[in-house]
């Protein structure tokens, strides 16, 4: 596997096998969050990628993997498809896919493309929900407001996604409030 600078994955996804298609963050202008710093985003080749993917099919049973790096589902539909079929058509054993995305690249898809992402295997994506604070979004330069955001998660939680915790269903996580939570001071 060939890994492009600082990889990062949620917790959740520790026993997932790391699929870098993206390096860097789409947004990356969020003042807490240096990960990306200094990295320019781009997408990896389908050559790059699926060089990754035949590799891990010698790796046995895979059931969860984790594309990376920051907003995986920026990519556009020509280029995430195809890469999912890979996964699907040299991959034994996946029942799992996730990545990361934001407000903006959910509302950048129809609800038709993320059922179909579904169907490819995209069973989590995952969204950082820092505040639903305008003015902290703002401060934070999250790159959406709180309007966006809720339309973001609503329209990801489209027919074939649904919010929730059972493992047999697809979901869209939010992860807890990180900034202007309880006792939060306006800043």
């Amino acid at each position: 596997m060939k890994y492009e600078g600082m990889v990062i994955r949620p917790p959740s996804e520790a026993g997932s096998l790391l699929l870098q298609v993206t390096v860097g963050c789409s947004h990356n202008k969020c003042t807490f969050c240096p990960t990306y710093k200094g990295e320019r985003f781009r997408i990896k080749t389908f050559d790059e990628i699926e060089e990754d993917i035949l590799e891990a099919s010698g790796y046995g049973y895979i059931e969860r993997i984790f594309l990376c790096d920051g907003d995986v589902l920026i990519m556009p539909m020509r280029k995430l498809v195809p890469v999912l079929e890979s996964i699907n058509r040299n991959i034994k054993g996946v029942k799992r896919i996730g990545l990361y995305a934001n407000a903006k690249s959910i509302l950048r898809k129809t609800p038709e493309e993320l059922l179909e992402l579904r169907n490819l295997g995209v069973k989590i994506a995952y969204l950082g929900v820092e505040t639903g604070n305008d003015d902290i979004l703002e401060k934070i330069q999250k790159g959406v407001n709180a309007r966006q955001r809720r339309k973001g998660k609503e329209h990801g939680t489209c027919p074939g996604y649904c919010q929730g915790v059972d493992g047999n269903r697809s979901r869209l996580c939010g992860s807890a409030y990180s900034h202007g939570g309880p006792g939060h001071r306006p800043v």
